[in-house]
């Protein structure tokens, strides 16, 4: 739950710096501990790519789509 804590705080300064930024949870955690030759003692549980969006870049548009409530609530 830190590491949590830590990335957001990580990823609201990115954002006050202006730089842009996006949480990635899908990954395979064992292709990054062998990329980045990190210990067995270290489990990556989130990346974060750091940068600048394209200026034209106008979002995907199934971002705003939801689900009726009554499909993710019993």
């Amino acid at each position: 739950m830190d590491a949590c804590i830590v990335a957001t705080h990580m990823i609201l300064e990115a954002t006050n710096l202006g730089v842009d930024s996006v949480w990635v949870r899908n990954f395979n955690a064992e292709e990054v501990k062998r990329v980045f030759e990190l210990p067995e003692t270290v489990e990556p549980i989130c990346i974060i790519p750091l940068g600048y969006a394209d200026e034209n870049y106008k979002g995907n548009p199934l971002h705003a789509i939801r689900k009726p409530l009554e499909e993710t609530v019993q």
